[in-house]
């Protein structure tokens, strides 16, 4: 797991009150992002799969969320992959975001 914690300590110095709405907005958000992808590649739709895999890289890198980052990213623009290389690096992000998840639940900086 690779997260920038001093990252998310600057957001929320910077954020205050706003950082947990956020923070939970950010989750709900990027599980939808992630939810996408997979239907998007088991549709072999490689349109869709770069559509949402890009507000990901963006917002994953905000939250210094570095491995989802790389892995949103690499999703992104690597669409010379088959589906079966697609669908391997999709199960790498999925278990990055779990990770990530499981660290903002675990280390809620808003308390």
């Amino acid at each position: 797991m690779n997260i920038d914690a001093s990252c998310i300590a600057s957001l929320k110095e910077l954020l205050g009150d706003d950082y947990a709405p956020i923070v939970d907005d950010f989750l709900k958000n990027s599980q939808g992002y992630i939810e996408t992808i997979g239907a998007a590649i088991a549709q072999d739709n490689r349109a869709a799969v770069t559509a949402a895999a890009h507000p990901l890289t963006s917002s994953s890198g905000q939250f210094g969320l570095r491995e989802v980052q790389a892995l949103a990213k690499g999703i992104e623009h690597n669409q010379t992959l088959d589906n079966a290389g697609l669908s391997e690096q999709f199960s790498k992000l999925q278990e990055a975001y779990k990770q990530a998840v499981a660290y903002f639940r675990d280390n809620r900086l808003d308390r």
